[in-house]
């Protein structure tokens, strides 16, 4: 391990504390909650060791607001998925979001889990339907196994986010309003031509402002600082044991077939080039005027000189003849002339 990876290791340390007295602190936090805001649900489950350890095995945590925001303005849709916790404690997180009346996304209740299974998903599920009191009223691992136990008349639906995008470039928006509930302007204007308000039986009434308003109504309390919090008097757990999984484990997440992407390429489209001779737009080093003109001035195009391997032109007793021999032939016979030559310069 590098200095610097040490030195950001202790900063967090400092910061944020050893993972195992974070965890010891997981029944006071679960006490903090309920005190600022009362009849909220957290509820916490451990591994009991027989030799009277006690390690993390899952939370759940849904606030009092909330329930009260969900039964009194959102749409009766619920999403759920999960995901991976990447951090330095690993697991799952299970979530469940609704719609409220203008669409928005809110959160209902969470859950941190140690595996994604159908066990935990059971156990999530029940408790949430405990929470909103919805009896009878996304894909993951064991999701529609357990929706099917605790919800058998709910209507399950995949996530389909390309399908609903090509649906709205291709259908109008009086196909969404016999789909949504809530006018297209075709349907808005036709209303405000004949003098009619657009509500009644025109409009679904989860879309009045007066539910948008029922949903945020609650506000969640703040907490104290974890310095603040009350002391209980259970035996504080550890953190999770280590779940290998079998095999390599993977690096990237696997990307679904419709999510490969190509390269990236930057189109030249519109845009001027520079010549990096004169320096003015509209052509480049190849086609400059400077540079042909010059060209034509001398007469002569720069050749490249490939030298030859093999043969050399060599003239032989002074003359105008060239002949044409090799390379060594050539070497071994100027030698021979250097030695023929005498002290005056005679052969």
């Amino acid at each position: 391990m590098s200095q610097c990876r040490r030195a950001k290791k202790y900063a967090l340390t400092l910061v944020e504390g050893t993972i195992a007295k974070n965890y010891a602190r997981i029944w006071s936090y679960d006490e903090e909650i309920r005190r600022s805001n009362p009849g909220s649900t957290v509820k916490i489950c451990v591994d009991a060791m027989p030799d009277g350890k006690n390690y993390f095995s899952k939370m759940y945590i849904c606030f009092a607001s909330v329930k009260e925001g969900w039964r009194g303005g959102c749409r009766r849709i619920i999403n759920m998925d999960g995901c991976f916790l990447k951090s330095v404690c690993q697991g799952e997180l299970l979530c469940a979001v609704g719609r409220d009346a203008n669409n928005g996304i809110f959160p209902i209740a969470w859950a941190v889990v140690c595996v994604e299974n159908k066990e935990n998903w059971k156990w999530f599920i029940e408790t949430l339907a405990e929470d909103l009191q919805c009896w009878n009223e996304g894909q993951c691992l064991g999701l529609i196994e357990a929706v099917k136990e605790v919800f058998p008349t709910a209507e399950h639906r995949q996530y389909a986010r390309h399908i609903y995008a090509n649906f709205r470039k291709r259908f109008s928006g009086a196909k969404l309003w016999q789909l949504n509930g809530y006018g297209c302007i075709h349907s808005v204007a036709t209303l405000a031509y004949l003098n009619i308000t657009p509500d009644g039986p025109y409009v679904d009434p989860m879309y009045l402002a007066a539910f948008f308003h029922n949903t945020y109504k609650q506000p969640i309390h703040g907490m104290n600082g974890k310095n603040m919090w009350p002391y209980t008097d259970l035996t504080p757990l550890l953190p999770p044991l280590k779940r290998r999984m079998p095999g390599r484990p993977a690096i990237k997440r696997r990307r679904d077939a419709s999510e490969q992407m190509g390269k990236h390429t930057i189109s030249k489209a519109g845009k001027k080039v520079s010549c990096s001779i004169c320096k003015e737009k509209g052509h480049n080093k190849a086609t400059c005027s400077q540079v042909t003109g010059s060209s034509k001035q001398n007469g002569t195009k720069k050749q490249k000189i490939i030298p030859s391997q093999e043969f050399v032109n060599v003239t032989k007793g002074g003359g105008d003849d060239e002949v044409m021999v090799d390379a060594g032939d050539a070497l071994e016979t100027t030698v021979q002339e250097e030695k023929m030559v005498g002290v005056n310069g005679q052969v």
